[in-house]
């Protein structure tokens, strides 16, 4: 007998059924100052939603860091080495173009 989990974004309604990939984020708001001796709040807070990834996203609640996977993956961007070793390239073809 097998389980399926059913869960709802609570920001745009969305169903995300148990094997779906789409990432759901407890979303809560805690309070504090910037004092780094003192917190004011609770972090225990009982009111939350669930978010789905591109919920969160769309705030910028998650992070920049995390980028979704490419559905259609591009060529990686040309490294440092790479750029100098086109550069030394034209300049030799220029070079050799010349003589």
């Amino acid at each position: 007998m097998s389980t399926t989990i059913t869960r709802h974004c609570d920001h745009c309604k969305k169903e995300i059924v148990g094997a779906d990939k789409e990432q759901i984020w407890l979303v809560r708001i805690f309070v504090t100052n910037e004092s780094l001796y003192k917190q004011y709040g609770n972090a225990n807070i009982k009111e939350s939603q669930e978010w789905c990834r591109p919920c969160a996203d769309t705030l910028g609640l998650v992070g920049r860091e995390w980028k979704p996977p490419a559905t259609n993956p591009t060529a990686p961007e040309p490294t440092f080495e790479d750029q100098l070793r086109e550069i030394i390239r034209c300049e030799i073809e220029a070079a050799i173009g010349r003589a």
